[in-house]
């Protein structure tokens, strides 16, 4: 879904003490999202489509292949809601960002200006992608790694 053009399947209003933007037309409330499925935002200078789509074939992998986490986001907003709920808290969300552009967050909610928020700009992604990285590789040669020729792919 994207974050400018979609209606989400089980969009509902946020409660006044969580988010403060403005809703959609039609919505009787300050915010509205869906904890049930996640948004996609592109920058502006990417989406160069229709309705905002990408024509990078690379942002639309990230795209589909980051589809694959969606249930993972939706059951563990669920449960930080459950948890948190005994604090009165709420949850933080939940996101993904891409080296290109490509960004996917839970809960899935409208911004008020398409495109204007790209996360490689932000300092908690350019903290994580630049700088010396350690690395720490263990590889297991036991036995068993010798059936069906897995020693040798691992090398």
């Amino acid at each position: 879904y994207n974050d400018c053009t979609s209606s989400y399947p089980n969009e509902a209003c946020v409660s006044e003490d969580e988010f403060v933007i403005n809703c959609g037309e039609g919505m009787a409330c300050k915010a509205s999202w869906d904890i049930t499925t996640s948004k996609v935002s592109i920058p502006e200078a990417l989406a160069t489509e229709a309705q905002g789509n990408p024509t990078d074939p690379e942002i639309i992998e990230s795209v589909c292949y980051t589809r694959l986490a969606e249930p993972y986001l939706v059951t563990k907003f669920e449960r930080d809601t459950y948890y948190w709920s005994q604090y009165n808290v709420s949850p933080s969300w939940s996101y993904f960002g891409a080296h290109n552009g490509m960004f996917r967050q839970i809960p899935a909610t409208h911004r008020e200006q398409c495109g204007s928020y790209d996360h490689r700009r932000r300092p908690w992604f350019v903290a994580a992608s630049s700088g010396p990285k350690d690395l720490v590789l263990v590889l297991d040669i036991s036995g068993s790694m010798n059936d069906y020729g897995r020693l040798n792919l691992m090398k």
